[in-house]
């Protein structure tokens, strides 16, 4: 979620009727949260993130290894969604 969101009158409303999500509100400005980029491939990202990071913690690939072949991954991904006109 964004700050934007998070302000919005809307929200607003919605967190004074369910108070206990106040806290993750509350947590945003963190430096230890970032908010995952608004693009079309955000899901894809995540899980192959997500899935590389496994691996790496596994120790079945070495983080440099982990880093290249999910760049290569990411990199492919997104020339074919830009030549399907995402």
């Amino acid at each position: 979620m964004t700050p934007a969101i998070a302000c919005s009158r809307v929200y607003q409303e919605y967190l004074a009727k369910n108070p206990q999500f106040k806290t993750f509100v509350d947590l945003m400005p963190s430096k230890n949260i970032e908010v995952m980029p608004p693009i079309a491939y955000q899901t894809f990202l995540t899980d192959h993130i997500a899935a590389m990071e496994d691996s790496v913690t596994r120790g079945t690939v070495s983080p440099e290894a982990g880093l290249a072949q999910l760049s290569v991954t990411i990199e492919r991904e997104a020339k074919r969604r830009r030549r399907l006109g995402y």
